[in-house]
């Protein structure tokens, strides 16, 4: 795998881990219990992710990136998820190497995107 690419995993790694970091934080808030049930949720996907993820040839013996701090909000984190998937996309080199994995990231691409539609109806800006 070339090494832009193994980057840009590494990179998808810290976002995730920004990610839960985040809704850490939100869950420690005291939000209405609807809100609440959405950070949940959010959590949850990023845990299934980060425990997917391990199972995958490249990521034994690899570390993540050093933690991602300018991302404040699970907004700006899965914006930043987006663009890293739409980099991975537009280098398929990897995909037939990794057929697996690349359905595996098209699946949590499709999260992200449905998590930023889900986002912009929530109005905290805590989110």
């Amino acid at each position: 795998m070339k090494e832009s690419i193994t980057v840009q995993f590494r990179k998808l790694w810290s976002l995730y881990l920004r990610r839960m970091h985040l809704c850490k934080e939100l869950e420690k808030q005291a939000l209405p219990d609807d809100k609440q049930a959405f950070v949940r949720h959010f959590y949850n996907e990023t845990d299934l992710f980060l425990s997917e993820v391990s199972k995958f040839d490249w990521a034994r013996g690899q570390t993540c990136l050093p933690a991602i701090t300018d991302c404040q909000s699970l907004h700006d984190t899965d914006k930043r998820l987006l663009q890293t998937y739409t980099r991975l996309q537009s280098d398929a080199s990897w995909e037939q190497e990794y057929p697996e994995l690349a359905r595996f990231l098209l699946r949590n691409l499709s999260r992200v995107k449905a998590s930023l539609r889900l986002l912009r109806y929530l109005t905290s800006p805590s989110f």
